[in-house]
């Protein structure tokens, strides 16, 4: 029996040996398992965050055509505004000469009329001093004919006591 026991020992050592590396291998599958669990997670979260770039991707393009569109049309409403300008720069410039020209003829009509106000004022002096004259000359007719009056007027009493 010794043989059978030796053989029974062995046998449970290389058991226990095995049964050894079989929980091993079970610890390192599960681990790997959950290596490959947290690899799968990641790439599914890099496909997700790549499908998140792609639709960024998508999304930056069309804008870079929608500004590119922008950029056309605001380059045609440049060359719009730009020959706008030319043609407002060409009426500013008439304007400005025929605004030059009205400002001329003013100037000569208000030197027109300051000789105008000149000679009213000159002639509104000779009127006053006109006035003045024939004032002085009403009131020495007048005191002429106040004495002339009092003197027909006092001869007449004179004759009136003396009848």
């Amino acid at each position: 029996m010794s043989e059978i026991s030796l053989l029974k020992t062995t046998y449970s050592a290389k058991e226990d040996i095995w049964n050894d590396e079989v929980k091993r291998s079970k610890t390192e599958v599960n681990e790997k398992c959950q290596l490959i669990d947290s690899l799968n997670r990641k790439h599914d979260a890099v496909m997700s965050e790549r499908d998140g770039v792609k639709a960024q991707l998508d999304t930056l393009r069309a804008e870079m055509c929608s500004r590119d569109n922008l950029i056309r049309e605001m380059n045609t409403r440049l060359s719009s505004l730009q020959a706008e300008n030319a043609r407002v720069v060409s009426s500013f410039d008439i304007a400005q000469k025929f605004s030059n020209e009205l400002n001329l003829k003013v100037v000569e009509l208000e030197r027109e009329v300051d000789r105008q106000r000149e000679v009213m004022s000159d002639r509104a002096e000779e009127k006053r001093e006109a006035i003045r004259q024939l004032s002085f000359s009403l009131e020495h007719y007048m005191s002429g004919y106040k004495e002339l009056r009092q003197a027909f007027v006092g001869n007449r009493r004179r004759a009136v006591l003396t009848s």
